[in-house]
């Protein structure tokens, strides 16, 4: 099992209150605690609580280096800089480094807390410019009153915030956020229809509770005497056109080695979550390059390719057989515990996994983010002639696109209008034969969700329709991906780290060319339709992963179709379950006061109508009738 020492690194969570200028009271201390420790499975090796003037600073800490150090909330040895941070700095040896000569800071531990409170004590703000990592954290200048909420460029880490008169809360879950007793708990239907269209539990800041929110990806909130202002402090770079095939296989292959490299450190055993596709097989690889072992699992219909990669690049590894009664109580674990919905039916498997996982190790790497990045994705998630043929001359506001995949429609008003189409398991235009009307109506008939895809898409003009296809699918899929894994590992008390989301890796493979990501095979009918194009294998996606992959993997695993960690809980919804199912849809009190009167009586009687959204709305009648019952 691989064990690299270098920094000590805390996996935790994050609490904060501050009030207007307030003295912190007995009676929010109290409170304090409670929500803090609700966050105990976040962090379960200790807790800490700081509370000075308006402010209160909290900590849940999972130990992953120096146990006897490294105690949060941290305070500087001058008292006037605080912070509570969760997550990781992967370029912790840099910036001590550049602390200690240009700025002669004097450490006094190894922790990367303590190199991330000095950052800001130096740069304030703009101490996220500098930072390689995952993280989210608040941090305090006691002497002038500023904080500083900040969350990593890609979302790795979660962080939600809401006001409750005069005080803001923060807290690395919505759990925590909940237990104060003056949050209230209203449903936010502009978030819920996002859910049933795509099993996504945000919609942009807004979660799935009316007036709790989360600082989304690369945003920085302050707070000073001004008030509060959120900005984003990083986004995709623009397209370079001349960057070349084999430099970015290049670029990749040492990108990818040196993410992984930096993502092995720690002081306690590292393993993997190990789906049996090219992007986990790939960081597989790169692991054993350096000669240590690991304890890798799998789960479900992939445990058997996951084994056999893991034979191929020699790791131990033990599968989790996903069955029907263990799905099922993690399912009700992840509700319990969240106080939110599932997203996908994988969150399960992954918590299961993460427990197997716990056993043996304390950090487990995970493939997320390589289809997003190396456009893994099929063509129905690209612009018709920028698939065709790459170019950067259509215009986003006008251009036609032809039918790929069925989508009812032969023509898309913008790039936004064609993701939607191929990415919605129950569209707009439905939705009215869905929701009641007065559920409909709070769901702003779906404005919000066009609002939101539109600015993940960016504003440049000057790029095609495929760009801003991938800016969305960087931006919305991401975020999904990224939370269930944080949601299913903190649930396990195991530290999750993903390499494919390190933002300079990022930001490389972002510049190069769409026709390099992706392109049909040599000789290929481009009449095509994309469906044709899969079933053909003409389609290449992840061209410059598959190379570099190619070099290290047998070409079984590298040609390996895209999987997740796939479960037969639709089947069991359809036999074993039916009349839980049933029961459970006809009795929800949630469900009878969002569901359309005409559709709920079919869905009790039919369930299996329902299709996919089954499990959105299974989902919700739990969720909602835990929340919201009178």
């Amino acid at each position: 099992m691989a064990i690299h020492r270098k920094t000590r690194i805390p996996m935790c969570g994050v609490l904060a209150i501050l009030t207007n200028d307030q003295p912190i009271t007995v009676d929010t201390h109290r409170i304090a605690h409670r929500m803090n420790n609700v966050m105990a499975r976040r962090g379960p090796d200790g807790h800490g609580i700081l509370a000075r003037k308006n402010v209160l600073l909290a900590h849940r800490r999972l130990a992953i280096r120096d146990v006897n150090a490294g105690q949060q909330p941290m305070v500087t040895p001058d008292g006037r800089y605080a912070i509570s941070y969760n997550g990781e700095i992967y370029n912790d040896t840099e910036l001590r480094r550049e602390l200690t000569d240009v700025h002669d800071v004097r450490f006094q531990t190894r922790c990367d807390t303590e190199t991330l409170l000095h950052a800001f004590r130096v740069w304030g703000k703009n101490c996220v410019d500098r930072v390689r990592g995952m993280f989210a954290f608040v941090a305090v200048d006691f002497q002038t009153g500023d904080v500083l909420i900040a969350r990593d460029r890609c979302g790795v880490k979660p962080m939600f915030y809401t006001r409750v008169g005069n005080t803001l809360l923060v807290a690395s879950s919505i759990a925590a956020l909940l237990e104060h007793p003056d949050v209230p708990r209203r449903p936010n239907f502009r978030a819920i229809s996002h859910y049933l269209s795509s099993f996504r539990l945000t919609l942009g800041r807004e979660t799935m509770y009316e007036g709790i929110y989360q600082l989304e990806s690369a945003q920085r909130m302050t707070v000073d005497a001004r008030g509060e202002r959120i900005e984003t402090y990083w986004e995709l770079p623009i397209e370079d056109a001349t960057i070349k095939f084999e430099d970015a296989v290049d670029e990749l292959a040492s990108g990818l080695d040196d993410s992984v490299s930096r993502r092995k450190v720690s002081d306690k055993p590292v393993g993997m979550l190990l789906s049996g596709g090219i992007d986990s097989a790939s960081i597989a690889a790169s692991m054993m390059q350096s000669g240590s072992g690991f304890f890798a699992c799998g789960a479900g219909q992939e445990a058997q390719n996951a084994e056999h990669t893991a034979e191929t690049v020699g790791c131990e590894f033990a599968p989790v057989d996903a069955t029907e009664y263990e799905y099922d109580r993690a399912w009700r674990e992840l509700l319990d515990a969240t106080r939110l919905p599932a997203s996908t039916p994988s969150d399960a498997v992954i918590l299961m996994l993460s427990k197997r996982l716990k056993e043996k190790v304390d950090v487990a790497l995970g493939g997320e983010g390589a289809d997003e990045m190396l456009c893994g994705y099929a063509a129905q998630h690209w612009a018709g002639e920028d698939f065709r043929r790459h170019t950067t001359a259509d215009s986003a506001s006008s251009f036609r696109l032809r039918l790929t995949q069925g989508y009812g429609r032969d023509s898309f008003r913008s790039p936004v209008d064609m993701f939607l189409a191929g990415n919605t398991f129950l569209p707009s235009e439905l939705k009215s034969h869905v929701f009641n009307n007065d559920a409909w109506k709070a769901a702003e008939l779906d404005e919000k969700i066009e609002c939101v895809y539109e600015d993940a898409a960016g504003k440049h003009v000057e790029e095609g329709a495929s760009r801003k296809i991938y800016r969305l699918i960087h931006r919305i899929n991401l975020e999904g991906q990224l939370s269930r894994l944080d949601t299913a590992t903190m649930q396990a008390s195991l530290e999750g780290r993903v390499p494919f989301t390190d933002h300079i890796l990022c930001e490389k493979m972002a510049k190069v060319s769409f026709d390099k990501h992706i392109r049909l095979r040599d000789g290929c009918d481009p009449d095509l339709t994309s469906k044709e194009l899969a079933a053909t294998h003409s389609l290449q996606t992840k061209r410059l992963l598959r190379v570099v992959a190619g070099e290290r993997l047998p070409h079984e695993i590298v040609d390996r179709p895209k999987q997740s960690f796939p479960t037969p809980v639709f089947d069991w919804m359809g036999g074993v379950w039916s009349d839980r199912v049933k029961q459970t849809l006809a009795s929800s009190a949630f469900l009878s006061e969002v569901i359309h009167p005409e559709l709920l009586p079919q869905l009790i009687a039919a369930p299996q109508s329902a299709g996919v959204l089954l499990w959105p709305l299974m989902n919700l009648a739990h969720w909602g009738d835990q929340e919201f019952a009178a």
